[in-house]
């Protein structure tokens, strides 16, 4: 059986579990190879807007689970990453990929996509060593899977709610269809701080589970939803058709969960020079990220196949906002999570206990050397 044939399996059943527990959500689409191929209009929200592996389809490593065959001594380790849509928010994967920084770290690297839950259920098999996600870890974690943070790439919330033009106020939804994409992703807690903020419960309104962002803005356009949680650069889509920006929560700068990186804790203690290069990459990554805006837009363009100018530059513009230079995780952000959590074992825990920073606190000197004039805010 092969690696992709056991993840779909792991997912089928996974979503299965979803379904008879009432939980929702249509079955995850099948992996696809890198890069992505996606339509324009799907490319890529600034975060991906990854969403949340619920907390049944999620299960503790077994004593079965593979780690990844690591190189012959002095050969460089062969490792598999994935990320959950073609976003602009995974731009420092795909650099550090595309521009050779695994391998200048000594990583012999694959990179793929993996849509949750896949992704988790490919983390916890084995079958890949580092998945790039959004809160699905939260709730993987509280249920037995030991796959910490280890690092938060993105810890504000960044995306914009979207509504039909006769929707003035978040107060009008009430009643009324909200697209989100999957259940206790990103998205979903997005809506939810907004629904707070406004006084308003969310059990009066109609919370719909579309799976992606293109989806999601092609239901707003349509009618079939009155509003949507749409993310970069669907919103220079939404603008032109003439959809109404209810709130966009980048501004607030409110501490969240948007992406982050995971890894199978037992394998990470096995591997930890492994780990710690992968980091490296990945905050070279960043920085080339947030210093070269060609090679940003070019490399989106390749993943994405988004060509169109306005589009890369919203990507561009929204992702270099939101995603930190030096992605230490903090409570606040885990936090949140916890708080709109619907699940009592999730809240059973303290934040600390989904993520661990010892990796990148070992490489300070290392940020330091990478920004001689001061380590970016974010």
């Amino acid at each position: 059986m092969t690696i992709s044939q056991r993840t779909l399996i792991g997912a089928a059943l996974s979503w299965l579990a979803i379904l008879l527990s009432g939980c929702g959500g249509s079955a995850a689409p099948a992996p696809a190879a890198t890069p992505a191929s996606s339509p324009a209009a799907s490319a890529a929200s600034s975060t991906g807007n990854p969403g949340s592996t619920p907390a049944s389809s999620a299960q503790p490593a077994s004593s079965s689970a593979k780690p990844a065959a690591a190189a012959p001594a002095g050969g460089p380790e062969s490792i598999k990453i994935s990320y959950v849509q073609p976003a602009g928010g995974f731009a420092p994967l795909w650099i550090a990929q595309d521009q050779g920084l695994f391998k200048k770290y000594g990583l012999n690297t694959e990179v793929v996509h993996l849509p949750p839950p896949s992704d988790t259920q490919a983390l916890i098999s084995g079958d890949v060593q580092f998945i790039v996600a959004g809160s699905a870890g939260i709730g993987a974690m509280a249920n037995g899977a030991d796959v910490p943070y280890i690092a938060v790439t993105a810890p504000v919330y960044l995306q914009p709610l979207y509504s039909q033009p006769s929707v003035a106020t978040i107060a009008d939804l009430v009643g009324k269809k909200v697209a989100v994409t999957t259940k206790g992703g990103p998205a979903e807690l997005a809506l939810l701080t907004l629904l707070k903020r406004a006084g308003v419960e969310p059990s009066g309104v109609n919370i719909v589970y579309l799976r992606d962002d293109a989806t999601n803005l092609a239901a707003l356009e349509s009618g079939q939803v009155q509003a949507a949680i749409i993310t970069s650069p669907n919103t220079l889509v939404a603008r032109q058709a003439g959809l109404r920006l209810l709130q966009d929560l980048a501004p607030l700068k409110l501490p969240t969960l948007t992406q982050g990186l995971e890894v199978r804790r037992d394998w990470a203690v096995q591997h930890q020079a492994a780990v710690q290069n992968f980091l490296k990459a990945y905050l070279e990554g960043i920085k080339d990220m947030k210093t070269d805006k060609a090679l940003a837009e070019s490399t989106i363009s390749k993943w994405t196949t988004v060509t169109d100018q306005a589009m890369l530059d919203e990507s561009y513009t929204s992702t270099t906002a939101g995603v930190a230079a030096y992605p230490l995780a903090h409570d606040d952000s885990i936090q949140n999570v916890i708080d709109l959590s619907a699940d009592p074992k999730v809240k059973s825990h303290p934040p600390s206990y989904y993520y661990d920073n010892s990796y990148l606190e070992k490489l300070q000197d290392f940020m330091h050397g990478l920004y001689p004039q001061g380590i970016p805010s974010v």
